[in-house]
């Protein structure tokens, strides 16, 4: 329970922090949509494969509310990771490079694991942030950086691509390297 308590104070007063003031500059339109759901397959090092889904909307001029849960599964071991919180995102070069945008998270995250009657549940903060950038109308490359505190804090850096093939559908594919690295391919629809 302490570990949510501090967790919920340490997400709200990143949320106000970054809303209260000038603590980015001025907003600016971005190329990207933050209004998405997504989902795929996603294979990692020590939890076996599964699926993804994922989900953000704009609630605000940058601001996004976002989430998504990992289900994956090992001989009888089943794991899910559950993620929700909020991003702001924003245009960091204006005129120079405009399909460029820097995005920072805070999100609470709860781990799963399961084994016949056996559970065990581990609640944390995940705080990250990252850069996308358009090198072409219909592709972007993407990496991010986030600290979690769920199971054994650890520090993971993730990395992938879109293309986007029929208008406001993408493919994607990402790598993160982390405890117990996953590699992710999958669907976009943006709205």
């Amino acid at each position: 329970m302490k570990k949510l308590l501090i967790a919920s104070l340490l997400l709200g007063s990143c949320s106000v922090a970054c809303a209260d003031g000038d603590f980015f500059a001025t907003a600016k339109p971005s190329v990207f949509s933050y209004n998405y759901v997504e989902g795929g397959f996603t294979t990692t090092e020590n939890r076996g494969n599964g699926f993804n889904l994922k989900a953000s909307h704009d609630v605000a001029d940058n601001w996004a509310v976002s989430g998504g849960v990992v289900y994956s599964s090992e001989n009888d071991v089943k794991y899910s990771d559950w993620r929700i919180g909020t991003e702001y995102h924003q245009q960091i070069v204006p005129e120079d490079v405009p399909g460029l945008d820097l995005v920072v998270r805070a999100q609470i995250q709860t781990l799963y694991t399961a084994l016949n009657n056996w559970s065990d549940t581990d609640i944390g903060v995940r705080l990250g942030g990252g850069v996308r950038y358009q090198v072409a109308p219909n592709a972007e490359v993407y990496g991010n950086a986030d600290l979690q505190t769920a199971g054994d804090t650890n520090i993971g850096i993730s990395g992938g691509a879109r293309y986007t093939f029929v208008d406001g559908l993408m493919a994607f594919g990402e790598v993160e390297f982390a405890d117990g690295n996953a590699f992710s391919l999958g669907l976009r629809y943006q709205f």
